[in-house]
Order: structure tokens, then sequence, then C-alpha cells
């Protein structure tokens, strides 16, 4: 089923360091939430498919970073912790 989208105001990227997003999949297979071969092999097709669409919105001023540089468990549940919310990907030029 697909939906139609009338109009995209923004896009939200959340900005992973790749050591982090790792430790979060071994993560999910320890607790068996995951199938750790299939993370990393999503993890790659997400990583080749995502940077195209979010050039392409950063292109059109419409992306927007938020840095998750930390990640806190709470009550053994990871909670992600923005560092610099809503800044863009890259400067923008002011012509």
């Amino acid at each position: 089923m697909y939906v139609q989208i009338g109009r995209i105001d923004g896009v939200i990227l959340l900005n992973w360091t790749l050591t982090s997003l790792e430790r979060q999949i071994e993560y999910g297979a320890r607790q068996g939430e995951i199938d750790l071969e299939m993370a990393k092999i999503e993890l790659r097709n997400f990583r080749r498919n995502v940077i195209p669409v979010a050039e392409y919105f950063d292109y059109k001023q419409l992306l927007y970073v938020v840095c998750v540089c930390n990640v806190v468990h709470v009550n053994s549940r990871p909670i992600l912790v923005p560092i610099e919310p809503h800044q863009r990907l890259r400067p923008t030029s002011s012509n």
C-alpha cells in the first residue's frame, strides 16, 4: 500500500557514529531481538541507499540532522541522547 505525500516540510536524519550503531546492533543481537548477520546486511544496504536521499533533501534545504553521539541505558534499554539537535548537514550558501 502506497500513501501519496502532498508536501514535505523537512526530513530528520539521526546521525550515528558507525561504531555506536554497530554497538547497538550487537546489543540487540545479545538480547535476542535481532539476527546479527541480517542486521549487518541491512546496515550496509541502509548506508548505500540513504546517503543519496539525504544529499537530495540537503540540496533542497529540507534536511535536518540530529547528532546522536551518546546512548544512555535506562532500565537496560538504550535511550538516544541528541547532542546537537536540528543542525543542517552542510552550511548552505548565502546567495
